[in-house]
């Protein structure tokens, strides 16, 4: 039999079907390629990390900072690493807008992961009380915006 591999209508590995053959795969191990941030980020992550954290940290807060790359080149590892460094009156907020691409007003989602990142950070007991009373304040002024957005895009 020749290294080629033809099959049967019904499965039959054996060569004797008038079906088209293909030459046969190589067995080769598949791998399966995860998109997973790394613990330990290399090619200059931690020298960007501490500065965009320190910028974070000691700007006024009115602005953004965006990190973009194409799949794989580290903006979630970059972006934990700035997360490492910050200190403890930073609350950082993930958002995965890909998970809400299909709605209508993106801002109530955001709104409400910013109100519960916000008091989930609060709840922490070691947390210094007069922080924690700013956070619930934040979170409670977020509630009140998503509301507005939400009633908003209804009467439109």
């Amino acid at each position: 039999m020749s290294p080629r591999n033809t099959r049967k209508a019904d499965g039959d590995a054996r060569g004797q079907s008038g079906l088209a053959s293909s030459p046969a795969v190589a067995a080769a191990p598949l791998k399966i390629l995860l998109d997973t941030p790394s613990a330990a980020p290399s090619l200059g992550h931690g020298g960007y990390a501490a500065a965009l954290a320190t910028i974070v940290e000691t700007s006024d807060p009115r602005f953004a900072v965006g990190i973009f790359g194409g799949w794989g080149t580290g903006k979630t590892t970059l972006m934990q690493a700035i997360e490492r460094q910050l200190g403890d009156s930073s609350i950082p907020v993930w958002f995965n807008a890909w998970r809400y691409e299909k709605e209508e007003h993106l801002i109530v989602p955001l709104l409400d992961t910013v109100r519960e990142a916000l008091v989930e950070w609060a709840d922490d007991s070691s947390r210094d009380p007069t922080l924690k009373a700013k956070a619930i304040m934040a979170a409670s002024t977020a509630a009140r915006r998503r509301g507005r957005s939400s009633r908003q895009s209804r009467s439109r």
